[in-house]
């Protein structure tokens, strides 16, 4: 089975920007996940919302999957 852990941030952000916030939240969920487990775990997918950078290589590396930028959500998919 798939796990989708969402995270409906709100749009504005009241911390700056929302892109930045969420990828950094999705991203601390995965590596808390990773060190407390001890388990290398990978994304099925890595969503976000925002438009994200020219080079989508460095993401995919640290979400060890596909990443996709322009999602309807921002969400890791288990």
């Amino acid at each position: 089975p798939q796990y989708v852990m969402r995270c409906p941030h709100p749009d504005p952000s009241p911390y700056g920007p929302r892109g930045q916030i969420v990828f950094t939240l999705l991203g601390h969920w995965l590596a808390w996940g990773r060190q407390l487990t001890r388990v290398p775990i990978a994304v099925d997918e890595a969503r976000f919302q925002w438009a994200g950078p020219r080079d989508r290589k460095p993401f995919e590396r640290f979400f060890d999957g596909p990443v996709r930028f322009g999602a309807d959500e921002d969400a890791l998919v288990l």
